[in-house]
């Protein structure tokens, strides 16, 4: 692991540490027993839910975390209608919480509905897609990086990494769109 310095949001800048190898890349296959937990407490495999369909998912460092409750999946929210028309079946947000935060946030920020909105309990899922950081100087613990990521018949065919937990360009909904306009 590598330690760096970054922001982690406008307010808050401390160290935080990334794998070496971070980062989904395009290509990479889901791993379909890896197992998520839906807003109801459901366990779910992600081989019956990235399996056969084109998935748009977003990960972020936590729910109710600044710039994922400002910024990012609220923009998703925004832009769920325009993402359905570029063929997209499904926008799914993961974060390593437990479900029932994962779905009082949702309800928070009015997603439910729209965004589903995956609990990755112990970290595992975020593990298998390289995207692990160690956020543990600012108290978060191990979590996801920010990123969001193309998902057809379970296998990564785009990615938008960020190098950074605290920032928000590559992963934006506006920017995802754009991309998937070209």
């Amino acid at each position: 692991m590598l330690r760096l310095t970054k922001g982690i949001s406008k307010r808050l800048r401390k160290s935080y540490v990334v794998n070496a190898a971070y980062g989904t890349k395009s290509g990479h296959a889901i791993d379909p027993e890896a197992k998520l937990r839906t807003t109801d407490n459901k366990e779910i495999k992600a081989k019956d839910y990235f399996g056969k369909k084109k998935v748009l998912l977003v990960g972020i460092p936590g729910a109710f975390t600044p710039v994922c409750t400002a910024d990012h999946i609220p923009g998703y929210i925004r832009r769920y209608d325009d993402f359905k028309k570029k063929g997209v079946d499904s926008v799914a947000c993961v974060s390593v919480n437990d479900s029932f935060v994962m779905k009082a946030w949702g309800e928070h920020i009015k997603g439910i509905g729209k965004v589903d909105f995956l609990a990755d309990h112990d970290g595992s899922f975020i593990k298998s897609l390289d995207q692990t950081v160690d956020l543990s100087q600012n108290g978060l613990g191990s979590r996801s990086g920010r990123f969001a990521a193309l998902i057809e018949d379970g296998r990564v065919t785009k990615v938008y990494q960020e190098s950074s937990p605290g920032e928000l360009k590559k992963s934006s909904a506006d920017e995802v769109l754009k991309d998937l306009q070209k």
